[in-house]
Parts: C-alpha cells; sequence; structure tokens
C-alpha cells in the first residue's frame, strides 16, 4: 500500500484558485481539486476546467466530486491536461458500482470518498475496482 499526501483545493473564484494552485504545484505531483455543486453540499466551488486547462501548469489533478451528477462534471474534465482521477462519494445519489464503471471506462482512475458514519462496508462490493479511498474526517462540505 502506497500513502500520499495530496494537497486539497476549495476555492470560490478564479483567483483564488490560481493563487492557491500556483503556491502549491511546485511542491506536489498531484492536486486535488474539491468540486461542490450547491446541492449535494450546501456550498459551491469554483472548477472551471477550460480556464485551468488554459493556465498550462505543470500538474495532475484528482477531483473530489461533492456533487449529485459527477458524470457530467469529468465529461467536462476529461480533456485537461494532467486529470488522472475521479473520487465519487459513496453517499451520491447514484449507483457506486456504475459510477465507478464509468469513470473507470473513461481510462480514469476511481476512488471513492465515504463521509463519516457511512459503513466501510459498503465499498466491499467495488473495493477491487477502487484505485484508492478517501476516507472522510468530517462531513463533506464546507473546509476548516
Amino acid at each position: 500500500m502506497k500513502t500520499e499526501v495530496i494537497p486539497a483545493i476549495n476555492a470560490k473564484n478564479r483567483e483564488t484558485f490560481q493563487r492557491r494552485l500556483k503556491l502549491i504545484a511546485p511542491y506536489t505531483r498531484v492536486v486535488q481539486v474539491d468540486v461542490m455543486d450547491g446541492k449535494f453540499v450546501k456550498q459551491t466551488t469554483w472548477h472551471n476546467p477550460k480556464t485551468i486547462n488554459d493556465w498550462n501548469i505543470d500538474t495532475h489533478y484528482e477531483l473530489h466530486l461533492m456533487v449529485e451528477d459527477p458524470i457530467s462534471i469529468i465529461q467536462k474534465w476529461k480533456n485537461v491536461r494532467g486529470f488522472k482521477r475521479a473520487i465519487v462519494h459513496a453517499e451520491a445519489p447514484k449507483k457506486l458500482g456504475h459510477l465507478v464503471e464509468t469513470i473507470r471506462g473513461m481510462k480514469l482512475q476511481a476512488g471513492v470518498a465515504i463521509s463519516p458514519g457511512t459503513p466501510i462496508r459498503l465499498l466491499n462490493p467495488i473495493a477491487d475496482r477502487l484505485d484508492m479511498i478517501l476516507v472522510m474526517g468530517g462531513k463533506p462540505g464546507k473546509s476548516g
């Protein structure tokens, strides 16, 4: 098993996102982009893939999708340079096995985030198809 510390960016606007990305990109191989839609969680975040692709910053991205429809977001990101992994929530209102298979079918690594209080056994049927599991220390949404 490999352990990796991956910094996450949770930003309300483009300027904040870009400033944070430039700050951490030289020191890490992968950056996690927190994506919130205001539906699955109350908060929303800025995560425009076209703008990010235009910046030409040399890093790999994973998306932590705290959204009701993760596949639509992944479709928008699939051509971003360095986009390697999509992490969906075990509690998402979509069938988890189908989400994982769809992500893997896009030639991306598939991960699942699990919130406190959600039984880990929920992942048993798909565990062998996951590239990573993100165990949340708190409920998804607001950072800090």
